[in-house]
C-alpha cells in the first residue's frame, strides 16, 4: 500500500509518483497533480515526472500548464524527444500552431539524429511529422501540411491520413478557385475553413 509506505517513508519520490499515478487512473487529477509535486521537490531529477504533471494537469482542463510542465522536463533534457512530442500535442491543443509546430520540428530533428540513441525513433519521427502536418494544416498552411503528409503517406500508405490530406488539398483548390485578391472577405473565409471543425478532430493515434 503505497500511502502506509509514505507514512514511512515521506520523502520517497518513486512512491509519490505512483500514488500520483494511481489517483490520475482514478481521475483525480487535482490530487494527482499535488503527489507529482512531492515527488519533483524530493527529486527533481525525475524527468518523467513532468510528463505526469502534464497529462494530470490536461486531464483536469489546463493545457497551459501542461505545456508549461513538459517545457521544464526539455530545458533539463534538451534530448527528450516524447517531451518535445508531448509539448507539440500540448501546444496544438491549446490551439498554439506555431509552437506545435517548432516543437515537433524539434522531435523530427531528435528522432533522425543517428548519434543518439533512442528506443522507438521510428515511432516518434512519424507521430511528431502527423503532429507537424496537423499544426500547418489547422493554422491555414495547406502546401506544407501537405508535404508532412505525404511522408507519412510513403511509410503507411493505407493511413487515414490520406483522408487529412484530401481535405488539404480541397482548401487549396477553394482557395485558388474562389478567393481572388481584390475579395475583401477573405480573411473572414480562411478564419471560417480553419476553424470549420474538421482538422480539429484529427488526432495522432490515426496514424
Amino acid at each position: 500500500d503505497v500511502q502506509r509506505y509514505l507514512k514511512y517513508d515521506k520523502k520517497n519520490a518513486a512512491a509519490h509518483r505512483l500514488k500520483g499515478q494511481l489517483l490520475a487512473r482514478l481521475g483525480e487529477s487535482k490530487k494527482a497533480i499535488s503527489s507529482y509535486k512531492k515527488a519533483l521537490k524530493n527529486d527533481p531529477g525525475l524527468i518523467d515526472v513532468y510528463k505526469d504533471l502534464g497529462d494530470a494537469s490536461l486531464q483536469y482542463g489546463n493545457s497551459v500548464d501542461a505545456l508549461k510542465y513538459i517545457q521544464q522536463a526539455i530545458k533539463i533534457d534538451k534530448k527528450y524527444i516524447q517531451g518535445y512530442m508531448q509539448a507539440a500535442l500540448y501546444a496544438f491543443q491549446s490551439g498554439k500552431y506555431c509552437s506545435s509546430i517548432k516543437f515537433s520540428e524539434k522531435c523530427i530533428s531528435v528522432a533522425m539524429n543517428k548519434s543518439i540513441a533512442i528506443s522507438n525513433s521510428d515511432i516518434y519521427y512519424y507521430e511528431c511529422l502527423h503532429l507537424n502536418a496537423m499544426a500547418r494544416h489547422s493554422s491555414g498552411h495547406f502546401s506544407m501540411a501537405i508535404k508532412m503528409y505525404d511522408k507519412i503517406l510513403q511509410k503507411y500508405p493505407s493511413s487515414i491520413i490520406f483522408y487529412h490530406k484530401d481535405i488539404a488539398k480541397y482548401y487549396l483548390r477553394y482557395i485558388a478557385e474562389n478567393i481572388s485578391l481584390s475579395n475583401s472577405n477573405i480573411d473572414d473565409d480562411l478564419d471560417y475553413m480553419i476553424k470549420e471543425g474538421l482538422t480539429l478532430s484529427m488526432d495522432p493515434s490515426h496514424l
